[in-house]
């Protein structure tokens, strides 16, 4: 009762002066240290991350004899310099990285379960033991085997977020191929373009997927891929909706997968180097074009073992529920490897937070005892806005720690995820990576014991992690309350080896800019407390409800339109997605009438769902006479994006060509308001 009364006062103290949230946080956020027995000799956090600092090499070899296999362990620790932007990571060293995940904790506890799959109706519940999981990859590596994939050919993967997916990604590890995954919603030109990239000769998917209630024909999409994609040798189709086999094996390449496995109960791992190519994934580039991150074994998993541990604190016994999609990073070094690393049980989701009902979210929390909780900004900034009592209405005593990534989190957010879905009791932790770093790399956990947690603030390096700030000029920022470009200074294990195919873009994209550092393109500023916080992009990148996009990708599919004359793309903040696009459109024909326009309009909203995704449609699309263009020819992005929010604030015009263009670009959003 009197922690009732304690709380129930300080609930009406923190509408008062900010002095008051303060001592709410003093007594109601958790400790962010856990035990780290591999350096318990050196008793603190402070003293273990300078060690993992000034002996980053030793930390990180430490971590990985602990944490890993090996078959045959390494000597040496790391040959990198980011000078030459060479990153290599126990080179000596062999493993198999489905043995790491599966074999290991299935010999050890067979019966504990792996994953837990909740589909579009919440009725719809499968769980898979280690066991159970070791015998599924195993049949799925022997059919491809069959189909002829030998280590290091890639596998194109366009699934959702289910334990089969899970199953082919752990099946291409253990014959050392790697996996491409594709995002389930990205269109059939997206999946042709990754398909081709990475020279994949094998495709995974499914008939159908179900969200919202509605279905989603994945193989459909697929098909219109494979059309464009001439050296796919095979597409393997998992049967999921009440199609007929004739229905959805269409092509010559189609093979049942159901069918295909085979009673072949096991599979003999391939075993390979730890720099052996893990797996390609693709994120968006500041040119336009997609790019082939490429993660490599040993390192990665290292990386995601100790962040799933000291990051996000898990525990063995713990249930982490994390809510990102397989195919983007996050649900690659969560939901699948750290999951799978740790011997841990993780909940797959294949639907929307609001469906059936806002209550989406607590009901499986309370369903399934989570213990760690993980979304994005946009979705939980969604349920906030539908109130309270669908928090409330469910059990929610389980939560341990409570995660935001994927963007930029606001402080009312944060608060209301502390006080409202944790209680109170659970940590709510802002942590921050990239499909590039691997894994955790900036978070507020581990820290000192009774440290007080500061809201939206990912706050410090991760074990190994060295950030620092550079003004523009490259030279280091050490004092607080400064803003600069984000940079970390030495290698870490979790890090991509290159871009696919592409290792002068690799490193002109990430080591040139600043030498002898890696450049994540973010702007951060560090506060009067010594505390990070992430500020947005630098370049064109942009994050749309945890989709992560290149503004030039969406420009590029709108001048391509034969109608279009010129074209702009810029972002603006959104309050529930956090960011959107708009675009700013000259038509060769100026004097389109307003039915005409309207079609140009449907057109390139259409192109843009087809060719990338629905995601990436912007939010308004602007038909004007001209664009605000300097003497010298560069587009004032800078004009656009302040009209686009409303804002008076110009900033200089003087050296525009056409400065009547911007009065004009103004009338044409008042009226279309």
């Amino acid at each position: 009762m009197a922690r009732k009364r304690v709380t129930a006062q300080l609930r009406f103290l923190s509408t008062q002066p900010p002095v008051y949230l303060w001592l709410e946080k003093i007594l109601r956020n958790s400790r962010v240290f856990y035990d780290f027995p591999e350096f318990k000799q050196l008793g603190s956090y402070e003293n273990i991350y300078k060690y993992s600092i000034k002996q980053h090499e030793e930390f990180w070899a430490t971590v990985a004899r602990n944490h890993l296999t090996w078959t045959k362990p390494f000597t040496i620790a790391a040959d990198s310099d980011f000078k030459k932007g060479r990153i290599k990571w126990f080179p000596d060293g062999e493993l198999n990285a489905s043995v790491n995940c599966v074999d290991r904790h299935a010999e050890k506890d067979p019966t504990r379960t792996a994953f837990i799959w909740e589909g579009d109706d919440p009725d719809q519940v499968e769980r898979i033991s280690y066991a159970e999981l070791l015998v599924l990859v195993s049949k799925v590596a022997n059919v491809f085997k069959q189909a002829g994939v030998r280590k290091g050919d890639a596998v194109a993967i366009y699934l959702p977020s289910c334990i089969q997916a899970a199953a082919v990604m752990m099946a291409c590890a253990r014959l050392g191929a790697p996996h491409a995954v594709v995002f389930a919603g990205f269109s059939a030109d997206a999946l042709a373009d990754r398909i081709n990239d990475c020279g994949a000769k094998v495709l995974v998917t499914m008939d159908a997927s179900m969200r919202a209630g509605k279905t989603v024909p994945l193989k459909d999409i697929a098909n219109k891929a494979i059309e464009n994609c001439p050296d796919l040798q095979q597409c393997f189709v998992f049967k999921r909706a009440e199609s007929k086999t004739d229905e959805f094996l269409k092509n010559r390449i189609d093979v049942d997968m159901d069918d295909a496995i085979r009673n072949d109960l096991t599979c003999a791992p391939v075993i390979v180097d730890a720099e052996h190519p893990l797996y390609y994934l693709y994120t968006s580039g500041s040119t336009g074009k997609p790019k082939g991150l490429v993660h490599t074994t040993g390192g990665y998993l290292a990386h995601c073992a100790l962040s799933h541990k000291h990051a996000y604190q898990w525990q063995e016994g713990d249930v982490f529920g994390c809510m990102a999609d397989i195919g983007w990073a996050v649900g690659h070094g969560i939901s699948i490897y750290g999951n799978l690393v740790s011997g841990g049980t993780e909940l797959l989701f294949e639907s929307l937070p609001t469906f059936p009902d806002p209550g989406r979210y607590w009901s499986m929390v309370e369903r399934h005892k989570i213990s760690q909780f993980f979304s994005a900004p946009t979705a939980y900034r969604m349920l906030m806005q539908s109130g309270n009592e669908w928090v409330e209405k469910y059990d929610r005593s389980s939560l341990k720690t409570i995660m935001v990534a994927g963007e930029m989190c606001n402080d009312e957010t944060w608060w209301w995820l502390h006080d409202v879905v944790g209680e109170g009791k659970a940590t709510v932790i802002d942590c921050w990576w990239q499909t590039e770093t691997g894994n955790c790399m900036l978070s507020p956990s581990p820290g000192p014991k009774g440290e007080i947690l500061a809201p939206s603030k990912c706050t410090r390096g991760f074990y190994g992690v060295e950030p620092v700030l550079l003004d523009e000029q490259g030279q280091e920022i050490t004092g607080n309350e400064q803003k600069g470009d984000l940079c970390i200074r030495n290698p870490w294990p979790g890090m991509a080896r290159t871009i696919f195919n592409d290792e002068e873009r690799f490193f002109d994209a990430y080591f040139k800019r600043y030498p002898g550092l890696y450049e994540t393109g973010d702007a951060a500023i560090r506060d009067k407390e010594g505390r990070l916080q992430i500020t947005g992009r630098v370049d064109d990148i942009i994050n749309i409800a945890g989709h992560r996009i290149s503004t030039k990708e969406i420009e590029e599919v709108v001048l391509s339109n034969k109608n279009v004359s010129e074209g702009a793309v810029i972002s603006i903040p959104h309050e529930i997605k956090g960011e959107t696009t708009v675009a700013f459109v000259v038509p060769k024909n100026t004097d389109l009438c307003s039915s005409s326009e309207s079609q140009l309009k449907e057109t390139l909203t259409a192109d843009i769902s087809l060719q990338i995704a629905k995601f990436a449609v912007p939010s308004a699309i602007y038909c004007v006479d001209a664009l605000p263009v300097t003497r010298s020819g560069k587009l004032m992005r800078r004009i656009l994006r302040s009209l686009a929010v409303g804002s008076t604030e110009l900033g200089d015009t003087s050296t525009l060509v056409n400065p009547l263009s911007v009065d004009e670009i103004k009338k044409t959003i008042h009226f279309s308001k």
